[in-house]
């Protein structure tokens, strides 16, 4: 069976999109929009200190935040970045608030 991937970050989710919208990741407060990645920056020890420790990405031209990444969420955000030619950092996010991520192969 030959399978598609999608990769357009408008159309592409990461579950059904009836699970997307119970836990609220569609039509909330601001709409949610999406975009590939283009840089990253992670905050080793957050500041001020009793603040969460960030990921921030600069999608569509702006610094966007996610709080309290896991260690396999930032090793493979950084994997995607060492190997720009082989994975896409895709981004879903309300405002600065980065409420989806996926790391995706583009071979």
């Amino acid at each position: 069976m030959d399978m598609k991937q999608i990769t357009d970050p408008q159309v592409a989710l990461t579950g059904p999109r009836e699970i997307v919208k119970e836990r609220g990741l569609l039509g909330g407060e601001a709409p949610v929009s999406s975009g590939l990645a283009k840089e990253y920056w992670l905050e080793l020890v957050q500041y001020p200190e009793d603040s969460a420790r960030s990921l921030w990405l600069n999608v569509d031209d702006q610094w966007r935040c996610f709080h309290s990444p896991n260690a396999q969420i930032q090793n493979a955000v950084q994997n995607a970045f060492n190997n720009p030619k082989q994975f896409d950092v895709l981004v879903w996010y309300q405002d600065i608030k980065i409420v989806g991520l996926v790391v995706h192969s583009k071979g």
